[in-house]
C-alpha cells in the first residue's frame, strides 16, 4: 500500500465561507489580500469633511500587475461632488504621481448608456494548446495512501450552513500533508528516482485518497525553470495530463488517484527544490447527486432554446480557499474593442475576491444536458480553463456592487460566446433571467422580473443591487455569482449576490449587483474606448443618485442588515487592508 502520512486536519468549514455576507466578505478580504489576522485594526472610512464614503474597491496596477491598490470615492452630502482617492497597502493616500505611474485612471461615475452584444471569438485563431503525455504507465509510480473521508458527514456538516444567502457549494476539503514531501536534485523524502532511456530523469509520486471523487495537489517552492517540467495526471488516465508551472494548487484530477511527475533534462544538472504540502480531496460528485441537491423548481437550460447562447457564456468555477474547495458560478463577458476578445470573466466578488483563490481558479464550460429530459455528462469530460486567474478589480457587497471582474490566464475553448452587456436603467416591472449552477449541478436557468416593491425589509440597498422575483425557477447556493440578464436581450445587467428565494419561497427576492452601479470599475478594460472627461455631464443614463426606489435615504450600514455588529466601524476598517504592494514595495511619492 506504499507510505501512509498524516494528513493534518485543516480550519472546520464554517457559514463564513458559504454565506455571502458583508462581514465574511470583509474578512477574508481583509486575511487573503493583506495576510494579517482580521480584526486587528487599519485605517478606516475616515472621509475628508462633509464627504461620505459612496464606494470602495481593490483594483490591480495596469502599470505593475503584481500590485494592487484600494479606491474610494467620496461624495459631497451637500453638494454631490465626488472625489476619488486611492491608498496603499498601509492606508496611506497615494498622491497623483503615484496613481499615475501605477497606470490607474479616473473612473466614470456619471450614469452612462452603454451596451455591447454577445459576440464570438473568430474561429481558426486558437491552436489546441499540447497536453503533456505522462512517461509512466498506470501503476507504475510509488503510492501514498490517504483513508477515505466521511462524506456523509461533511454532507450534513454542508446543509447546517443553508440559509438565506446564496453562498458557495462546498466540493471538497483540503488538508496540509504533514511531513511535506521534499523533491529535489539529490533526492526525494518519497516518491522514486528513475532515469529514462533518453537520459532524462524523472521523479513520480501516486497520490491515492480512497473514496474520493477527485484530487487536486499544492505544490510549493516550484519555479518555472528550462528543462524542468512537472505534470500531474489522473492515475489511470494517462491522456488527461496537466503541465504545472508555479507554485499553488494544480488542476483537479478526477478519481482517487493522482500522479505527480517531474521530469529534468539530461543536461540539467541542478534545479530549486519543491514540495507537496498540501491536498484536496473533493467528496461531491454533482452528476452523482444532482437529484437529491437541487429544488425541484429548477429549470434544466438545455429546456429553453432560445437562450443557448447564453447559456454557453455561462460557466461553473472551482476554487479552493482555506481549508476548502468550492464552487459557484461565472460567465464569459465580452469588450468593446472589435479586435480582440479578452478572456474576462464577471462574478461576485465573495465567489472569488482574493489573490489567492483566483490564482487557483478553474472554470467548467457546456456543465450542462443537451436536450431538456436529458442527463448531464460527468463534470470531469466538460471543457475546462485552467491556470487561474487575474483580478482586475474587485468590489464587496459592503461598499460596493459584489462584483469581480477576473482575466483568465488559460485559453478559453473555441465556440464559447462573450455575454454582452448593458448599463440601462431596469424598471419595475421589467423582465430578466438567469442561469446559474444551483447547488453545484448542471446548468439551469431562471426567469423573473424587477418588483415595484420589496415586501418587508430589503436585503440590499436598491441604489447597487437589483431586486428579482422569480416567476419560474430560482437560484441555491453555487449560483452565486451568475449573471442577471434582460429578459428580452440577452444582456448582463448584474450578478448574484444572494436572497431569501427558493422552490419553498417563490414569492422572497433575489439580489444582484448592477452592473450600471459597476460598469465605473470595469469599464477600463470592457469599453476602454469609452474617456470621461472632465467636462462630460450626466450622459444618457438615469440621473445620479436615482435607483429603483427613488427618494429612499441609504442606511448607514450598507447590506449587513443580517449581521449583527457591536461595532460596525470595526467591521468596515477591516476591508481596508485589501490592497497588495507587492514585496511592500513603497511607490515614490506615494505619501503626501
Amino acid at each position: 500500500m506504499g507510505i501512509l502520512p498524516r494528513v493534518g486536519s485543516g480550519a472546520r468549514w464554517s457559514a463564513g465561507w458559504a454565506l455571502p455576507g458583508c462581514l465574511a466578505a470583509l474578512l477574508g478580504m481583509a486575511a487573503a489580500f493583506a495576510g494579517t489576522e482580521a480584526g486587528e485594526g487599519g485605517p478606516d472610512f475616515a472621509a475628508p469633511q462633509g464627504h461620505a464614503v459612496e464606494m470602495v474597491w481593490t483594483e490591480q496596477s495596469p502599470a505593475l500587475p503584481e500590485i494592487h491598490v484600494e479606491g474610494r470615492l467620496y461624495r459631497d452630502a451637500a453638494t454631490g461632488e465626488r472625489v476619488e482617492r486611492y491608498f496603499d497597502a498601509d492606508g496611506a493616500p497615494l498622491d497623483d504621481r503615484a496613481v499615475k505611474a501605477l497606470g490607474i485612471s479616473a473612473k466614470r461615475w456619471n450614469p452612462v448608456r452603454r451596451s455591447q452584444p454577445t459576440e464570438f471569438a473568430p474561429s481558426g485563431k486558437k491552436e489546441t494548446e499540447a497536453r503533456p503525455v505522462p512517461a509512466l504507465a498506470a501503476g507504475e509510480a510509488p503510492q501514498m495512501v490517504f483513508p477515505p473521508k466521511d462524506a456523509a458527514a461533511l454532507l450534513a456538516e454542508d446543509a447546517l450552513d443553508a440559509g438565506w444567502a446564496k453562498g458557495l457549494v462546498r466540493i471538497g476539503v483540503a488538508d496540509d500533508l504533514v511531513p511535506a514531501v521534499e523533491v529535489g536534485p539529490g533526492g526525494a523524502t518519497a516518491g522514486e528516482w528513475r532515469v529514462l532511456a533518453d537520459g532524462t530523469r524523472m521523479w513520480a509520486l501516486t497520490l491515492r485518497s480512497l473514496d474520493a471523487v477527485g484530487q487536486r495537489v499544492r505544490v510549493t517552492g516550484l519555479r518555472a525553470e528550462p528543462g524542468v517540467d512537472l505534470v500531474v495526471y489522473p492515475s489511470d488516465r494517462l491522456g488527461e495530463a496537466w503541465a504545472v508551472t508555479e507554485a499553488g494548487w494544480s488542476p483537479t484530477c478526477f478519481g482517487e488517484a493522482l500522479t505527480v511527475e517531474c521530469r529534468v533534462a539530461p543536461q540539467v544538472t541542478e534545479f530549486t527544490p519543491f514540495a507537496l504540502d498540501g491536498l484536496v480531496y473533493l467528496y461531491l460528485d454533482p452528476a452523482a447527486a444532482s437529484a437529491e441537491k437541487a429544488g425541484s423548481c429548477n429549470i434544466p437550460a438545455a429546456c429553453e432554446a432560445g437562450w443557448a447562447t447564453a447559456a454557453m457564456s455561462v460557466g461553473g468555477l472551482g476554487k479552493v480557499s482555506g481549508a476548502a474547495a468550492l464552487f459557484c458560478t461565472g460567465t464569459l463577458i465580452a469588450d468593446t474593442v472589435a479586435e480582440t476578445t479578452m478572456p474576462y470573466l464577471l462574478t461576485a466578488n465573495h465567489c472569488v475576491g482574493d489573490v489567492a483563490s483566483a490564482g487557483n481558479l478553474e472554470v467548467y464550460w457546456l456543465y450542462q444536458s443537451d436536450t431538456c429530459d436529458g442527463a448531464a455528462g460527468a463534470l470531469e469530460n466538460v471543457p475546462r480553463t485552467t491556470g487561474g486567474a487575474d483580478i482586475l478589480t474587485t468590489s464587496s457587497c459592503l461598499r460596493g456592487t459584489d462584483v469581480s471582474l477576473l482575466q483568465l490566464r488559460g485559453s478559453v475553448p473555441e465556440g464559447i460566446p462573450y455575454a454582452g452587456w448593458s448599463t440601462e436603467s431596469i424598471a419595475p416591472g421589467r423582465a430578466t433571467a438567469t442561469i446559474h449552477h444551483p447547488s453545484g449541478d448542471p446548468k439551469c436557468i431562471s426567469f423573473g422580473a424587477v418588483p415595484a416593491r420589496v415586501d418587508g425589509e430589503r436585503l440590499m440597498h436598491e441604489d447597487r443591487f437589483h431586486a428579482v422575483v422569480w416567476n419560474r425557477g430560482t437560484t441555491e447556493r453555487g449560483s452565486s455569482g451568475c449573471p442577471l440578464f434582460t429578459g428580452d436581450g440577452g444582456l448582463i445587467i448584474g450578478q448574484l449576490y444572494g436572497g431569501y428565494a427558493s422552490c419553498e419561497a417563490p414569492d422572497e427576492a433575489d439580489y444582484f449587483g448592477r452592473f450600471d452601479r459597476s460598469y465605473a470599475l470595469v469599464q477600463p478594460y470592457l469599453d476602454p474606448g469609452k474617456l470621461n472627461p472632465p467636462d462630460e455631464g450626466e450622459g444618457e443614463g438615469q440621473p445620479e443618485g436615482e435607483g429603483e426606489g427613488e427618494g429612499e435615504e441609504e442606511e448607514d450600514d450598507g447590506c449587513c442588515h443580517l449581521f449583527k455588529i457591536a461595532n460596525p466601524a470595526n467591521a468596515l476598517a477591516a476591508l481596508l487592508v485589501v490592497a497588495v504592494l507587492a514585496l511592500g514595495a513603497v511607490i515614490p511619492g506615494g505619501r503626501p
